[in-house]
């Protein structure tokens, strides 16, 4: 099976993904394409804009960081975010199975 046998660039990476734990593969060219990039942005701006923020701060911040400060970001990103109306309206929208209206706070 190869990569582009599957639809979203999430599926294809988690696919990539396992096929290099599995050592099936050393090198993988992956091609997406602009629907692929717009759906995952779509994706994207679905979710609570203040999580989404602070999610690339942490990317942008700790991709280059040694591991524990990395975590040491995601850690603080998280407790930026746990009080925020957007938390509770997700964790509210998730328990009544519907979708979450996220407003920035």
């Amino acid at each position: 099976m190869s990569a582009n046998d599957h639809n979203s660039v999430e599926e294809k990476l988690r696919m990539l993904k396992e096929m290099r734990e599995a050592g099936e593969t050393r090198q993988v060219f992956l091609t997406v394409t602009r629907e692929d990039v717009a759906a995952l942005a779509g994706t994207i701006a679905e979710r609570a804009p203040l999580a989404v923020s602070w999610a690339k701060a942490v990317v942008n911040r700790g991709s280059d960081a040694t591991l524990d400060t990395a975590l040491r970001l995601e850690g603080e990103s998280a407790g930026h975010t746990f009080g925020t109306a957007d938390r509770t309206e997700g964790m509210r929208a998730f328990l009544e199975r519907r979708k979450p209206k996220f407003e920035g706070r």
